[in-house]
């Protein structure tokens, strides 16, 4: 992998951006493919941008034959998103599990003593808010 693909690789992930890496099997090149963009050296080729947003849309990677041949197709997609309304005592557990399970988490409470990560222990994002209404702008 050419050290520019990966550094834009690895900002996209940090960034939660959908991506897909198409790499020809053969030759080796790549190209990373977005919903409404593509860059590297595949990304003229519009049945490897179609199978990769293919790919994208089912979020599963696989091996994908197109005319210019086989093509790898590795979707790293951004986690889903639970939200939940009120740090009730159900939420405590169902944050940790949730995270376990590869959600990003967020728990939005008009309560400012229950909405603070040490309330939930973990890696959750909390917002205290006015109404769970106002808790969308409060959300990253």
């Amino acid at each position: 992998m050419k050290q520019d693909i990966l550094d834009q690789l690895l900002k996209d992930r940090e960034a939660k951006t959908a991506v897909a890496l198409a790499t020809a099997l053969v030759s080796g090149e790549q190209a990373l493919i977005y919903y409404d963009s593509a860059t590297g050296q595949l990304a003229g080729s519009d049945a490897v941008v179609e199978a990769a947003r293919s790919a994208l849309r089912d979020d599963k990677s696989r091996i994908a034959q197109t005319p210019d041949g086989d093509i790898f197709v590795h979707v790293f997609n951004p986690p889903l998103r639970m939200i939940l309304v009120g740090a009730v005592h159900i939420a405590q557990p169902l944050s940790r599990m949730a995270t376990v399970a590869g959600y990003d988490v967020s728990v939005v409470d008009p309560r400012e003593s229950f909405a603070t990560p040490s309330f939930m222990n973990g890696p959750t994002t909390v917002s205290a808010c006015s109404t769970p209404i106002d808790g969308r702008r409060w959300l990253p």
